[in-house]
């Protein structure tokens, strides 16, 4: 059970749910993080699970590059088509977030004005988000 654009190739495909199907969903959360936009250009329904099972998620080129390709190689390994490929679980992808440079956050390019914000149809004023990257440590909670 779960948002259906959030489901991973495998659930979508009738198979069980794991922990690395969560890894997917937070995947997709992050790279629209990232790049601030929804990773398929599709309403939902059957077009969106088509989407999902036949196209793999990209990221923007200038992400890629960040620290030497690092948030690539966790993007990757987040949205893994097979989940045995994938980054197994919450535990392996903290170990993952954590071997990224603390230079990551203020490597990371401005998103890209989407088309609305351009003709000005966008609804509201654009916020800015200063992104911030913590290690666990004295006094801090790594939950």
């Amino acid at each position: 059970v779960g948002t259906a654009a959030y489901l991973a190739p495998e659930v979508l495909s009738g198979g069980a749910a794991s922990p690395a199907s969560d890894v997917w969903a937070l995947g997709i959360v992050f790279l629209e993080m990232l790049t601030g936009r929804w990773p398929w250009k599709t309403d939902g329904g059957m077009p969106l699970a088509v989407a999902i099972l036949r196209t793999r998620p990209q990221i923007r080129a200038e992400l890629a590059q960040v620290a030497d390709g690092a948030v690539k190689r966790v993007v990757d390994g987040m949205l893994a088509e097979d989940p045995f490929e994938r980054i197994a679980d919450g535990a392996a992808l903290v170990a993952a977030l954590s071997r990224l440079p603390e230079s990551v956050a203020g490597a990371l390019p401005p998103l890209p004005r989407d088309e609305a914000e351009e003709d000005g149809t966008e609804d509201g004023p654009t916020k800015t988000v200063e992104v911030v990257i913590r290690r666990p440590g004295p006094g801090r909670s790594d939950r």
